[in-house]
């Protein structure tokens, strides 16, 4: 969300305006200092703030579901990440809103920058709905990953 690309200026401005409880940083090499910097100017707000490095982010995605995402190719979108997190922490059942494959995996994007998440998130979630109880809102999520809709997005 730092460089000036198309993605990471709408990523910032989804984030501006909104809060959290315990926010969840996973740090890319820059620092959280600067993060801190960039969400408070975007008036992001939060209580708590835990700092994933890249390979802790890798580890409890394997502890989670096997799958080593220790690579590039491998990485799952923040939005699979919050997933994990939520199951990891006995969440259960998580219902996934807001994703779409269809957009590159942004489904508050209209620009259709490309997305490299896409194949490791099908992967996770594959993994992730045979062993936990997993929904999502997406037709396109259901269909790429198997995960059932919830109850309510049946029409």
């Amino acid at each position: 969300m730092f460089g000036d690309s198309v993605a990471n200026r709408e990523a910032r401005a989804v984030l501006g305006g909104l809060r959290t409880q315990h926010l969840v940083y996973v740090d890319v090499g820059c620092g959280f200092a600067a993060a801190r910097r960039c969400l408070r100017t975007l008036g992001y707000g939060w209580d708590d703030v835990t700092v994933l490095s890249y390979d802790q982010r890798a580890q409890l995605v394997l502890n989670v579901t096997g799958v080593d995402v220790s690579t590039e190719n491998t990485k799952p979108s923040t939005g699979v990440l919050a997933v994990v997190l939520a199951l990891l922490l006995k969440g259960s059942p998580v219902c996934m809103a807001g994703f779409s494959f269809q957009n590159y995996g942004h489904a508050y994007s209209a620009s259709m920058q490309p997305r490299h998440h896409v194949g490791a998130d099908v992967l996770l979630l594959s993994v992730l709905v045979r062993n936990f109880c997993l929904y999502t809102t997406s037709v396109d999520v259901s269909e790429c990953a198997g995960i059932p809709l919830w109850p309510s997005a049946k029409a």
